[in-house]
């Protein structure tokens, strides 16, 4: 980490880096959204830290992104907590807003207040953290995915599956509710603090503080079976009947169903900076920043187009996978039945993307969140009393 002498664990890209952070260690920094001039400056994801405010941006408060401290501190002083970490800003007064199918009701736009803390989206219903850490779910409620616990308290990460929903708390509680026929939301009584979750098919992921996975729920194909010899891991993806996980290496890993060849690694992919777990595809984002997915292709989700060029961030669902390039520019591929890979043209610049079964969710580089697909399962009458949101992948690495 540029100024504090602190290397960073991986390089995965020109753009990405995870990096363990000192107890408490402060943090300057400002945010320029998307950009691939991060050269001289310590770059996370798609944010670049400088020693100053780019010309025309403000200071912002800094977070992290995939585990469960939060920073805290005003203005461009903030200090995170501990462990591996990937950050990002949080930015107040942002607006969701929202395009496609409106075969089931449409969609309220609200103006939303306070910043975000993260979204997942599932098969049919989406799941969003306020900046206060209120997690609110709406859309399909089958099964109670949606009916979030009155006493759950504040929450850090959540991870919305295919009929359930999975929460780690600010306290180090670690709650799943929804459909428990496969013991999905049983969560092992010593797993201990949770850093980041994903939740899958049937079955849940969790990745504990100190980088050891744990699976539990429906182990039929052996996607629960985590390897002896996987050593520590610093992102999970669970998919509809396999788990991916990254090791602290790069190196990534995948077991569960390989009915289509979506635990089949390629052995010259080389480190890899990300991973998104679908239901029968792998994608992931190579270090020097090229997509490569694997799998089921039987609606193109696998054809990643050839000038697609470097990418940031990748989410695999059903059948279709989304990346957003280095430039912020969103692309979608594979089955578009419910418009899922329409990309609105006045998008513009995208930080995050989430794709669920059958419709996408990105986070523009203004913090505005923008669905698109099916519109039952895009999350409908959203809630107008909860913060602002960003998109996670349907599992949450």
């Amino acid at each position: 980490m540029k100024g504090y002498g602190k290397k960073p664990i991986i390089r995965v890209s020109e753009a990405m880096y995870v990096f363990r952070a000192a107890l408490e260690l402060a943090i300057l920094c400002w945010t320029s959204w998307i950009t691939a001039d991060c050269l001289g400056s310590f770059c996370v994801g798609a944010w670049c830290w400088r020693a100053r405010p780019p010309s025309g941006l403000s200071e912002e408060h800094v977070r992290q992104m995939s585990y469960r401290k939060r920073t805290f501190g005003d203005g461009y002083k903030s200090r995170t907590s501990f462990g591996d970490r990937h950050v990002r800003v949080v930015t107040p007064g942002v607006q969701l807003v929202s395009s496609g199918l409106s075969a089931w009701r449409q969609r309220n736009v609200p103006m939303l207040w306070g910043a975000d803390t993260g979204v997942s989206a599932g098969y049919a219903h989406t799941c969003a953290l306020t900046f206060g850490g209120q997690l609110v779910c709406f859309g399909w409620n089958g099964n109670g995915l949606c009916d979030v616990p009155t006493s759950l308290g504040a929450v850090t990460a959540v991870a919305a599956g295919k009929a359930h929903t999975c929460a780690v708390t600010s306290d180090d509680q670690f709650v799943c509710f929804g459909r428990n026929g496969s013991g999905q939301c049983e969560v092992p009584t010593n797993l201990g603090a949770v850093v980041a979750v994903s939740a899958g098919g049937d079955f849940t992921c969790a990745l504990r503080s100190e980088g050891q996975l744990v699976c539990f729920g429906f182990n039929g194909y052996g996607q629960c079976d985590v390897p002896t010899d996987l050593g520590a891991v610093v992102a999970v993806s669970a998919g509809d009947d396999h788990s991916c996980a990254v090791r602290s290496d790069g190196q990534l890993i995948c077991f569960g169903s390989n009915a289509h060849g979506q635990c089949d690694v390629p052995k010259d992919l080389g480190a890899v900076a990300a991973v998104s777990a679908g239901k029968a595809h792998t994608c992931a984002v190579k270090s020097d920043g090229r997509l490569l997915c694997f799998g089921w292709n039987g609606n193109g989700q696998c054809d990643v187009p050839t000038d697609l060029g470097a990418v940031v961030a990748v989410s695999a669902s059903d059948d279709h996978s989304c990346a957003v390039r280095s430039d912020g520019q969103l692309i979608c591929f594979g089955s578009n039945a419910h418009g899922q890979c329409d990309v609105p043209e006045d998008l513009g610049a995208v930080v995050a993307v989430a794709a669920g079964g059958l419709h996408t969710c990105a986070v523009r580089s203004d913090g505005q969140l923008a669905c698109f697909g099916h519109e039952r399962a895009a999350g409908c009458n959203v809630p107008t009393d909860f913060g602002a949101v960003s998109a996670s992948d349907p599992h949450t690495c």
